[in-house]
């Protein structure tokens, strides 16, 4: 399953396929913050309940998402999302530019 909130994705993967987590994100007062618009200063926001947990892979904005009861995620333009339990994967959703020959992330 995957799940699209503006220019955020979250992958369902099976627990056997979870990648290597390398560092825990804390969540703050309102939940995970999992990303910031670069236009409008909105954010994508996850609420944090006990057992929720979000990792970094590799510090290039991809996470871990762990969610043990369905969760809401925020966004002031996107409206609220519902993410059921499980696990996730979290990107950025990339756009190509054929002039330029390139992948980029998209800039909400």
């Amino acid at each position: 399953m995957v799940i699209q909130q503006g220019d955020v994705l979250f992958i369902q993967v099976p627990k056997n396929k979870v990648p290597e987590a390398k560092k825990s994100v804390q969540a703050g007062p309102r939940g995970f913050v999992l990303a910031e618009s670069e236009k409008t200063g909105h954010f994508h926001i996850l609420e944090a309940h006990a057992g929720t947990t979000l990792h970094e892979i590799d510090g290039d904005d991809d996470f871990i998402l762990h969610v043990e009861k369905e969760s809401e995620v925020v966004h002031d333009e996107h409206g609220t999302g519902i993410i059921p339990a499980g696990d996730y994967v979290i990107r950025k959703v990339q756009e190509y530019d054929h002039f330029a020959e390139e992948a980029r992330k998209v800039q909400d």
